[in-house]
């Protein structure tokens, strides 16, 4: 009972997202399409940092680095794809939209909520 952190850390370690990277962008915009989920991005971003310590023990490369490198580049790949752009473009035609309606006189307005 003593070691039960050093179980539960173990046991629910997700060193396995290392491998199943091609899904990254469909997990994300899995996230980002349903309005009850957002919650869960932080804890998926969390979840993505597991294979990091698996990844510096390669021992294929001289330097674990350039896994390491690769292996963010996928994240940050998914992530700016399927979650930064979707968001800019909505605040871009939100912002858009705003302006409108404030120029154009007669314009029907925009319900904020």
């Amino acid at each position: 009972m003593t070691d039960w952190e050093k179980i539960i850390a173990k046991s629910t370690r997700c060193r396995f997202l290392f491998w199943i990277r091609a899904l990254f962008p469909f997990i994300f915009e899995m996230i980002m399409s349903d309005i009850k989920r957002p919650n869960q991005l932080n804890f998926f971003c969390m979840a993505l940092n597991d294979p990091l310590s698996m990844i510096w023990n390669v021992k294929h490369l001289e330097e674990p680095n350039v896994a390491i490198d690769n292996y963010k580049k996928d994240i940050y790949k998914a992530f700016s794809d399927k979650v930064i752009k979707p968001i800019c473009r909505k605040v871009e035609e939100e912002i858009r939209l705003q302006i409108h309606q404030a120029i154009i006189p007669n314009l029907r307005q925009k319900n904020p909520l």
